[in-house]
């Protein structure tokens, strides 16, 4: 998705449905590579929230993410506040 019609792109492209298919393509792989339970875990289109028990798995959970989005040359461009008993709550642009 970078350099689509010359054009440089940081995330995710949000707009007809080709753009959908391609961010859960890719997003879905995302998904099966940090292997949290689904009872943990949603993704809404490019939102990702997890419920973690201790603040040491939310930061684990976190790096593991960010490292996935890595692979494919996105980033998460906000996160909930870390804390024990909460949501790792991310965004991909």
């Amino acid at each position: 998705m970078m350099k689509l019609q010359r054009k440089i792109s940081q995330g995710i492209p949000i707009g007809n449905d080709i753009s959908y298919l391609l961010a859960e393509i890719v997003l879905s792989q995302v998904d099966r590579a940090l292997k949290v339970p689904s009872d943990r875990a949603y993704r809404w289109f490019d939102d990702y929230e997890v419920s973690c028990d201790t603040r040491e798995e939310a930061e684990d959970i976190q790096a593991r993410l960010r490292a996935e989005l890595g692979r494919f040359r996105l980033r998460a461009i906000s996160c909930a506040a870390l804390r024990a008993g909460s949501a790792v709550q991310h965004s991909v642009p």
